[in-house]
């Protein structure tokens, strides 16, 4: 794809967007692991991205013209690879993760993430569980039960997999103790927020209706 682009140096973002600041536009987001920049793209118009004029940000990189605004973090090595995501979903790695506000059973969850070009997250390694487990813990209120379908099902007794395909890995799962139980047809996975030690995935009824975890492959520029 061939990609268009104009830099454009914004001295201050309120002439732009009147109140911008602390809100999503051209502004730093600082964060305890690294910095991130807003990447605004108008295709419809002519495609630009705009930058606050700040030295964390003055490298200009080149994204997708279909795609309207990107959350962007740098990582730490000296080469200053970005990690860019849609706006609203959190970068971890190489990958983007959406958490629904909203609740749907399965098989709906699956089918709204596969509309946002993801499928419902595979969770393949323990630094990757630690990183949604403490998302989850950040952004649930209170002492409330929130429970989030990942890709994980089964069709058949005991043949787990992951809708994505990634294969699935007996020794790198992360379930409750005593888990999956497989009583009464529980073909689907949830990590479930009330348990905490060792292990929080859980096989419930595919048509209970829970929030979702999307995960996709994250634009490395």
């Amino acid at each position: 794809m061939k990609i268009k682009e104009v830099h454009v140096e914004v001295p201050h973002c309120d002439s732009l967007w009147p109140g911008a600041e602390n809100k999503s536009g051209c502004m730093l987001e600082k964060e305890e692991r690294n910095i991130g920049c807003i990447l605004f793209f108008f295709p419809s118009a002519f495609p630009v991205s705009l930058l606050k004029g700040n030295p964390s940000c003055e490298a200009h990189k080149a994204l997708p013209e279909g795609s309207e605004e990107w959350h962007c973090v740098v990582g730490r090595d000296e080469g200053k690879v970005w990690t860019c995501c849609p706006l609203g979903w959190e970068p971890f790695q190489t990958s983007c993760y959406y958490f629904s506000k909203d609740i749907m059973n399965w098989h709906a969850s699956e089918k709204n993430c596969t509309g946002m070009d993801s499928h419902l997250a595979s969770i393949i390694t323990g630094t990757e569980q630690d990183f949604i487990s403490n998302y989850i813990k950040r952004t649930v209120i209170g002492f409330r039960v929130e429970n989030y379908f990942i890709g994980l099902t089964q069709q058949e007794k005991g043949q787990w997999h992951w809708v994505d395909r990634t294969p699935y890995n007996a020794s790198a799962a992360f379930w409750i103790p005593g888990e999956p139980n497989n009583l009464n047809l529980e073909n689907c996975v949830a990590i479930d927020t009330s348990k905490t030690e060792n292990g929080n995935w859980n096989n419930f009824h595919c048509v209970l209706t829970f929030h979702r975890i999307c995960k996709t492959a994250a634009r490395i520029i």
